[in-house]
């Protein structure tokens, strides 16, 4: 039976997509330890995601090579390539790292999360419609998005996408109509090629084999819908019973090919449990916004100094919040240069240099967000909350590590793009969300949510 392991740029995206196989009902978890545990010898479908940390990394390429070399070894039949919705940090390093483990296979991106209002068209990233360099992204303190254009991206990268007019490229794509123009020319990349498909009464006429005998770089696809990415997810497999192709996108393209390659659905959603603490290692404006709701309506808000505090000072004030009797929020302090942009009143991106951070901030801003996930670990095991939020994929994979847990069990989803898991040494719960998603009320409606 299929083993596919996820081998994601941060924590909270690996979880996302672990969440993702788990709705359509495989046997999913998140890989926590320096590697893969070997996948189960049973017939059962499993998936595991794992986390290289490779965003804001100088060794994406290399990191990314090893986490897949190391996932076919320990059983992994297919491995897909997770990657930031809105195209930020090191994508055509782990694109190649990827490509290089699995000998340069046929290659198809498209990070699209329409879900949460990330899409590309025409080969570029867009978010709730607007250029992805225009939104958070660009303003990005670790990771700034420096251009939505994928092709400028990923260089070698070529869209597939050509013509104003489309038809099916194969016969075997859902037969339900199309909510967007851009399912019907998935993969067409002349006039010809469609009218050969027009013709072909097989699953995958001749337009597929040219596909692949002339695909000599990174494919860009587009999506709008959800419906987009499941008739590319078809498109994929079909693709794959001839040669190996090698998948990168996000949670959202995740979610397409596990109903796919393996759809036995069932609903995971649960309540929201309440929460105890929340770590906030993100920087970025839209959480931002989250923290200062959150603490507008009740929640106890410590921003830590982290570059001035040492790890002891950082655990005990993360433990005086846990012993506060309210829920907590603890959160790295906004660099000084972000603070004099912001002029102290909290995100206005109109007066965030886009793009402006240079790859030795990033590094720093990313050990920052380890410490404060670290710290909060220690503070955690010593206080054994119930329930606790990671906001930021490099705190979350900071904190996870040092609680000492193998792995963690998918045990539901509380709101779009926010996974509930389990850790079965520690018996703690705990939930993880990227920083660059989700309204204001976000926060609030984790911490406190309404029964």
């Amino acid at each position: 039976m299929p083993h596919v392991a996820v081998v994601a740029d941060d924590m909270t995206g690996a979880a996302d997509c672990a969440l993702a196989f788990g709705e359509a009902g495989w046997r999913a978890h998140l890989e926590l330890g320096d590697g893969w545990t070997p996948f189960p010898g049973d017939d059962a479908h499993a998936a595991a995601a794992f986390s290289t940390d490779a965003r804001a990394s100088a060794d994406a390429r290399a990191a990314t090579e090893r986490a897949v070399r190391a996932a076919r070894a320990a059983g992994a039949d297919r491995i897909y390539l997770k990657v930031d919705s809105t195209g930020r940090g090191t994508l055509a390093d782990q694109i190649a790292g990827a490509r290089a483990a699995l000998d340069d296979p046929l290659t198809v991106i498209c990070p699209a999360f329409p879900a949460v209002g990330r899409t590309v068209e025409a080969g570029r990233l867009r978010v709730d419609g607007r250029e992805a360099t225009e939104g958070v992204a660009g303003a990005d303190p670790i990771t700034p998005l420096r251009s939505s254009d994928l092709t400028v991206l990923v260089p070698g990268a070529r869209t597939a996408l050509a013509g104003a007019t489309g038809a099916r490229t194969a016969d075997r794509l859902p037969a339900e109509p199309s909510d967007s123009p851009i399912a019907d020319r998935l993969l067409a990349d002349d006039s010809a090629a469609r009218e050969e498909d027009r013709s072909t009464d097989g699953a995958s006429g001749p337009h597929a084999d040219r596909l692949v005998a002339g695909a000599s770089g990174p494919l860009i696809l587009d999506a709008t819908t959800e419906g987009d990415l499941d008739r590319l997810a078809v498109r994929i497999a079909d693709l794959e019973e001839r040669q190996p192709v090698l998948a990168v996108g996000s949670a959202g393209l995740a979610r397409a090919l596990a109903r796919v390659w393996h759809s036995a659905p069932h609903d995971v959603t649960v309540p929201a449990p309440g929460t105890d603490l929340v770590v906030v290692s993100s920087l970025n404006p839209a959480t931002r916004a989250q923290v200062a709701h959150a603490e507008a309506h009740g929640a106890v808000h410590g921003e830590l100094d982290v570059e001035r505090m040492s790890d002891a000072e950082l655990e005990a004030a993360v433990g005086d919040l846990l012993r506060s009797g309210r829920p907590a929020i603890a959160s790295t302090s906004a660099p000084v240069a972000e603070k004099t942009s912001l002029g102290g009143n909290g995100p206005d991106l109109a007066t965030v240099p886009r793009g402006s951070a240079e790859p030795t901030e990033g590094v720093g801003a990313q050990r920052i967000a380890q410490r404060l996930g670290a710290a909060a670990a220690r503070a955690v095991l010593a206080e054994r909350p119930g329930v606790v939020g990671f906001v930021g994929g490099d705190g979350a994979s900071a904190a996870l590590t040092a609680l000492g847990e193998p792995r963690a069990l998918v045990a539901g989803r509380i709101a779009p793009g926010v996974p509930l898991l389990r850790l079965p040494v520690t018996g703690l719960a705990a939930w993880t969300k990227a920083g660059g998603f989700g309204p204001p009320t976000l926060l609030t409606d984790l911490i406190f949510p309404v029964r």
